[in-house]
C-alpha cells in the first residue's frame, strides 16, 4: 500500500502567511483538582473484550463540584457512557469560579489486538471498493448502514472514521476530512495497525498546513518521526516544517494546536485471555488503496 506524497512547493505556498506540543496530554484548566477517581470497567464491556472511548463535556460551578455532564461523542457503548457519567460527577476541584471543561476517557487493555469482524471487513471493504470507482453517495450509504445495523468496536469504527475521511476528500472538503482522521486517531492511534497510524499522521500533517493549523501540523509531525518507519514516510516534509517552524517561533498570534477534549484519562483493564477470537481477524480493512488520495487537495490560498 501506497502513501501520498505532495511536493514541497504545494506546502510552502502556505508559509508566507506557531513550535508546538510534542507527545503529551492537555491537563485540565483547574490547577487544583482535588478528588478524580476513574470509571470502573464495566463488566458487561470486560466480558465482551470491548475497547472504547467517550469524550465528555462539564461544568465546574463555584464549589468546585462538577454538574450537567454530557456525552459530546463516544465509540457508541452505551455501558462505556454510563460509566463515564458516573464518575466524572464525583470530581473535584478546589472553588473557582464556574468553567466548562471536557475530558476523553479511554477504556483499554493492558494488551493490544486489532480486531475487526469479517461482517464489519466484507463490508468496510465494499465501501472502499464505492470510494474507489468513484460512487460516493453508495459509499456513503453503505457506510451509514454499518453504523446504524452494527454495535461496532473502537476498532472498528476508527476505520471506519477512515471510509468517512476518505468520502470528505473526494467531495472536496478537507475541514471533514481532517476531522475524520482525527476521529480515527483518538488514544495515539491505538486503534489502527501501525502502518495505517503513520500514513493518517502524514495527512494531518500536510492538512493542517493546508488549513494554516501550524501549531497542530508541528505538533503531529513530532508524532510521525518518533519511529524510523515515521521519519521514512515524513522524509519529504522536512524542508516545510522547518519553515513552519521559522514562522511560529516568537509568533505569539499562533493558535494552540488542536486537542479533541482539555483533559484525557486512561482507564486500563488487564485481560489475559479473550473468548471468541476466531471470530476476529488481523489485518487493515481491505477494499484497495485506503490511503492513496489521503493528501490530495486543492492548493490553499496564501495566508495574508
Amino acid at each position: 500500500m501506497s502513501y501520498p506524497k505532495i511536493g514541497l512547493m504545494l506546502v510552502l505556498c502556505v508559509l508566507l502567511a506557531a513550535d508546538a506540543l510534542a507527545h503529551t496530554n492537555t491537563t485540565s484548566p483547574y490547577a487544583q483538582l482535588i478528588e478524580q477517581p476513574k470509571p470502573e470497567y464495566p463488566a458487561s464491556e470486560r466480558r465482551r473484550g470491548r475497547e472504547g472511548w467517550v469524550v465528555l463535556n462539564y461544568t465546574v460551578n463555584e464549589e468546585g463540584v462538577v454538574v450537567d455532564p454530557s456525552i459530546e461523542d463516544s465509540s457508541g457503548s452505551d455501558a462505556f457512557n454510563a460509566a463515564a457519567l458516573e464518575a466524572v460527577q464525583d470530581w473535584h476541584f478546589e472553588s473557582a469560579e464556574e468553567q466548562k471543561s471536557n475530558v476523553l476517557l479511554n477504556f483499554v487493555y493492558d494488551q493490544r489486538r486489532l480486531r475487526l469482524s469479517r461482517k464489519f471487513f466484507s463490508r468496510n471493504a465494499k465501501v472502499h471498493k464505492s470510494i474507489d470507482r468513484g460512487k460516493l453517495d453508495d459509499a456513503q450509504e453503505r457506510l451509514l448502514a454499518i453504523r446504524d445495523g452494527d454495535d461496532l468496536s473502537a476498532f472498528e469504527l476508527a476505520y471506519s472514521s477512515i471510509a468517512e475521511g476518505r468520502i470528505a476528500s473526494k467531495r472536496g472538503d478537507q475541514v471533514e476530512q481532517l476531522r475524520c482522521f482525527r476521529r480515527a486517531m483518538l488514544n495515539q492511534g491505538r486503534w489502527l495497525k501501525r502502518d495505517n497510524y503513520l500514513k493518517l499522521l502524514y495527512a494531518t500533517v500536510v492538512l493542517a498546513i493546508q488549513q494554516q493549523d501550524f501549531a497542530s501540523a508541528l505538533r503531529d509531525y513530532a508524532l510521525l518521526v518518533e519511529t524510523s518507519p515515521g521519519r521514512t514516510i515524513a522524509a519529504d516534509l522536512e524542508g516545510s516544517i522547518q519553515a513552519v517552524r521559522a514562522l511560529v517561533d516568537g509568533n505569539d498570534n499562533i493558535a494552540p494546536p488542536y486537542m479533541v477534549a482539555n483533559m484525557e484519562m486512561t482507564i486500563e483493564l488487564e485481560l489475559h485471555t479473550r473468548a471468541g477470537e476466531d471470530a476476529f481477524r488481523e489485518g487493515p480493512p481491505g477494499g484497495g488503496d485506503d490511503f492513496a488520495d489521503a493528501a490530495e487537495t486543492e492548493q490553499p490560498e496564501t495566508p495574508q
